[in-house]
């Protein structure tokens, strides 16, 4: 189960000190991380909700 009462104090102290150090670490990089490309946008009229991704036709 993912409840507090559950949290081991242990394991807690663990992740602490794993996540501590690579956010250290990472501000202390000389280059930025490297990144995905973002993706190309979309033509009008092709976003979520319309025809041409299966909704229903606008106007109902």
């Amino acid at each position: 189960m993912d409840v507090y009462d559950r949290a081991v104090p242990e394991d807690l102290k663990q992740m602490a000190a794993i996540v501590a150090s690579f956010v250290y670490n990472t501000a202390a990089r000389e280059e930025k991380l490297p990144r995905k490309p973002l993706p190309k946008p979309r033509p009008a009229g092709t976003g979520f909700g319309g025809p041409s991704a299966g909704g229903p036709p606008a106007g109902n």
